[in-house]
């Protein structure tokens, strides 16, 4: 993630992750869905926009490395939701103090961002020290979410197959290949 000064947005930002969230859908963000009067009638509503622009599969590939971030990796307070959740994190310094602390976390349902900055100072206080606070935030986000109910788990899209490998091969050689059906016994 990093720092966003001389790249992207936060709302680009979020609207990438969303879209690798969607595999591959974009969807403009919007912070307001529908507005309806006092009788229910729709009076503003955003545009259902929807775009394809990158492959499920990359987008699957790429959720599926970001789920063990939120497993085992530098997301792992997500771990504790129990639920299907992908999340990168991301610390900005400046040479001698962390200026920017970052989360991206997201489901099948909702995509959260968490950016923790001084934009006045350009630089944290000490005890701003790690993006996992970032991820604190998220967690909660998301755990206030899914209080009655679990999102969908991520579904493997049909242009990804999962194969076996020989695993002592990779280790040992840097070579895939699949199993061997005629192993010495």
């Amino acid at each position: 993630l990093g720092a966003t000064k001389y790249g992207v947005s936060l709302m680009q930002m979020l609207s990438a992750y969303n879209t690798i969230a969607n595999m591959g859908v974009y969807k403009p963000i919007s912070f307001i869905d529908t507005i309806r009067d006092k009788n229910g009638t729709i009076v503003y509503s955003t545009q259902d926009y929807n775009e394809t622009i990158i492959d499920s599969a990359s987008c699957y590939l790429l959720t599926d490395c970001l789920r063990e971030t939120a497993k085992t990796g530098t997301a792992r307070r997500l771990n504790e939701l129990d639920i299907d959740v992908a999340s990168k994190t991301g610390t900005a310094y400046n040479g001698s103090k962390n200026t920017d602390l970052y989360n991206v976390a997201y489901t099948t349902e909702y995509t959260a961002l968490s950016w923790i900055a001084d934009i006045k100072n350009n630089v944290l206080n000490d005890n701003l020290y790690s993006s996992g606070q970032a991820t604190e935030i998220n967690k909660q986000i998301l755990a206030h979410i899914y209080a009655d109910n679990k999102p969908k788990s991520f579904a493997l899209p049909e242009n990804v197959v999962r194969l076996p490998y020989d695993l002592p091969e990779y280790e040992l050689n840097h070579t895939i290949y699949e199993p061997s059906t005629n192993l010495e016994r």
